[in-house]
């Protein structure tokens, strides 16, 4: 499953994004390539292109694909019909679809934040210059320095209420607690009655508090401010997340009925516990439709 952001920059090349930082520059060309070059040796996995984000170079990437013969799922009721099979059959083993056929089931649930104060986060935010999220990994180290004075400056690290995941951390109960919350809803919600293909979102997720509180982190130590940046795969890690989700699922998959899970979403595919996950999932009937297997 690539969740893909795609956006134009001055050269009117298609980038790939995640959340607010480009991808190294990788082109959506590049990136489409180097993920055909991967399922060349992984011919039994079904990827799919989730392209969102992409409202001013929808027509491009519509180009970009067809030119590489990507099919392009459009019509979200065909998943009504679809099984895994007979995508296969259908579309091949690689599968851009567009957004609008996913429900996300996204909450916004970082792996760092500065809890619930409004006013807090409200001068917190105010120090973050306008067309931040918008600016490459370049141009984003530029503005780190005073966005932190600026905190520093108007608030104590006690005002601040900052939580962080990871292990080490004696605030993590607050994020994992949300993340816990979220994942009991979905579940309890169960498949949508329209067929599309709907999300676990079983991963710390980015937006623009989490990516400044994750950046400008509380040592646990001495509990005071000063750098030490996170990343997606450090969060994940340093958070054991995805040991914790493989016990999640493994409750989940021991009920006498087990609930309907469609699209399980993490982060660090490569750690023993995400491919512990994958093994666990397998059993899958590719024969059934996506919103019963």
């Amino acid at each position: 499953n690539s969740n893909s952001n795609s956006n134009s920059n001055s050269n009117s090349n298609i980038v790939f994004r995640s959340s607010f930082s480009y991808v190294d520059e990788i082109t959506f060309e590049e990136g489409v390539q180097e993920i055909l070059s991967w399922h060349s040796g992984n011919q039994n996995e079904l990827i799919l292109l989730k392209i969102s984000d992409c409202d001013e170079c929808n027509e491009s990437v519509k180009t970009i694909l067809k030119d590489m013969n990507v099919p392009h799922i459009k019509d979200c009721s065909i998943f009504n019909l679809l099984t895994v099979d007979l995508t296969y059959q259908l579309y091949g083993h690689v599968v851009a679809i567009d957004e609008s056929c996913f429900v996300s089931n996204d909450a916004d649930i970082g792996c760092h934040g500065f809890g619930t104060d409004v006013e807090t986060k409200e001068t917190i935010l105010s120090c973050i210059p306008d067309g931040f999220e918008a600016m490459n990994n370049t141009e984003m180290l530029d503005y780190y320095s005073p966005i932190f004075d600026c905190i520093e400056e108007n608030l104590t690290t006690a005002q601040t209420n900052k939580y962080s995941c990871w292990l080490t951390d004696r605030t993590r109960s607050i994020p994992f607690g949300k993340l816990s919350d979220h994942l009991n809803r979905i579940i309890s919600s169960g498949a949508p009655s329209d067929g599309k293909l709907w999300q676990m979102p079983s991963h710390w997720q980015s937006n623009l508090e989490s990516m400044i509180a994750g950046t400008f982190r509380p040592f646990p130590a001495d509990y005071y401010f000063d750098f030490e940046a996170s990343s997606t795969l450090e969060d994940a890690e340093k958070s054991r997340l995805n040991y914790l989700v493989l016990a999640y699922i493994r409750t989940l998959l021991s009920f006498e009925t087990p609930p309907t899970l469609n699209i399980v979403v993490v982060d660090d595919v490569c750690d023993a516990f995400a491919q512990e996950l994958i093994f666990e999932l397998r059993p899958i009937r590719p024969t059934t439709s996506p919103t019963t297997s």
